[in-house]
């Protein structure tokens, strides 16, 4: 089976679907993420059916988004069916097999307790199989069937509501979007985490804006995909800690406090990481009423009058 490149008009429209799903997942609409990822698969493999018998596209992106933001949205079971598909994706097309496993996928679904090992290697297995015989399917889905019919459980038998309850979403699962997120910024030198009270959002888009003029990519979490608060609350730090990690630079205006001291604390015991607080002054003493362990931690610190001033700052800060 050959795998070829879509045509530009059918390229065209699925970077505008793209766009608007990473939109909708900007704003913590899933429900409308997840339907512009499904129409990208279903467009690829739509047109798919209509190539020669031995080509095919690659669609492991689509349906491995497609999972994500099911998950996001707490449909677990559906999640990781869409993702599993996307696994066995990248087992079919991938140059060399052994590469899937190195793939977001694989890792999101090995990360995750109820996703079997046993699981994995059977569907690594028929991919090799298939591979061998030249007989690699258009269609994931087959590669599922053929699993079920020999032996596997269905994933609905097993992602039951006690079982999910037992075996929550967890950080780790999350890591591999956190990643390739990061990775579509650019490299991690020159990515630069924003932090701050969301209250000063204007603020902190400003920073943003700075940056992205000097060179660097802005890392705001608010803007990247998210788990969902009503859902997973207790996760929303250690996404906000991932991103924090996967920077060379850190911002934080610490004008107002406000939910970022514990991504605060975690650059304190990051050597690597250059960290700059800024924070407004109405006078050269002024500073922001804060915590003693922020203003006394070894982190450059810059007091500002009027964006001019910020704007010098950060300039020397990114580069030093």
């Amino acid at each position: 089976m050959k795998i070829v490149k879509e045509p530009q008009e059918l390229v065209e429209e699925l970077v505008n679907l793209e766009r608007e799903a990473y939109s909708s997942l900007v704003i913590g609409d899933f429900k409308k993420a997840e339907e512009n990822y499904q129409r990208q698969y279903d467009l690829l493999r739509a047109r798919e059916d209509k190539l020669p018998a031995d080509e095919k596209y690659h669609k492991g992106s689509p349906l491995y988004n497609w999972g994500i933001a099911l998950l996001l949205h707490n449909r677990l079971l559906d999640g990781f069916n869409k993702i599993i598909l996307a696994y066995v994706e990248d087992l079919l097309d991938f140059s060399k097999l052994e590469d899937a496993l190195q793939a977001p996928a694989f890792k999101t679904l090995d990360s995750y307790a109820l996703i079997t090992k046993e699981l994995l290697k059977k569907l690594e297995l028929i991919a090799k199989q298939r591979r061998e015989t030249n007989q690699v399917p258009k269609n994931p889905e087959e590669i599922l069937a053929q699993a079920k019919n020999e032996g596997q459980a269905d994933l609905s038998a097993i992602f039951t509501v006690a079982n999910i309850k037992k075996t929550p979403l967890t950080i780790e699962t999350l890591k591999p979007l956190i990643q390739d997120q990061l990775e579509k910024l650019g490299p991690k030198e020159k990515r630069v985490f924003v932090g701050g009270s969301y209250k000063n959002m204007a603020v902190l888009r400003y920073i943003g804006k700075v940056i992205e003029e000097k060179g660097f990519k802005p890392v705001i979490p608010v803007d990247l995909p998210k788990v969902s608060a009503d859902d997973y609350d207790h996760l929303i730090h250690d996404v906000s800690i991932e991103y924090l990690k996967g920077c060379t630079y850190a911002i934080f205006d610490v004008s107002i406090t406000n939910g970022h001291l514990m991504e605060i604390e975690r650059a304190r015991d990051d050597a690597h990481l250059k960290v700059l607080l800024t924070y407004q002054r109405t006078s050269a003493n002024r500073i922001p009423t804060i915590t003693q362990m922020v203003m006394t931690a070894g982190f450059r610190k810059a007091g500002y009058n009027n964006f001019t001033e910020m704007t010098i700052e950060i300039g020397k800060f990114l580069e030093n």
